[in-house]
């Protein structure tokens, strides 16, 4: 009896403990159902399009088209109006001032990551 408990108990406790797991209609941990996520990302395209104003329709193209910060691999726009960058002939935008410095210590490293 005991050999029987010790082969069949530890996958039976496994999947009960998955069983009771799976009831709750809390989704925290990660997961969001369809409201929440379509919900959350209206709130983060209205705060990104508010910080494209303040560019240029020239910047503001060029910074939709690159899309993400080099630097963070955040959205652009997601921390407040994007940074314009020059390295030689080549124009890059970052999401913050925090970004900068890390940016100007190797333009060409984050350059290359937008290619």
């Amino acid at each position: 009896m005991n050999g029987f408990l010790r082969l069949c108990g530890v996958p039976l406790l496994a999947l009960g403990l998955t069983l009771a797991g799976c009831g709750g209609d809390d989704h925290t941990g990660g997961m969001h159902d369809e409201k929440t996520t379509e919900h959350d990302s209206g709130g983060a395209d209205a705060e990104i399009a508010e910080a494209f104003k303040a560019l240029s329709v020239a910047d503001r193209t060029l910074a939709i088209a690159q899309g993400i910060c080099p630097v963070s691999e955040e959205p652009l726009g997601s921390m407040g109006t994007p940074i314009r960058m020059t390295h030689g002939d080549k124009t890059v935008f970052l999401c913050c001032e925090g970004c900068r410095k890390k940016f100007e210590k190797n333009p060409e490293t984050y350059i290359a990551k937008l290619k």
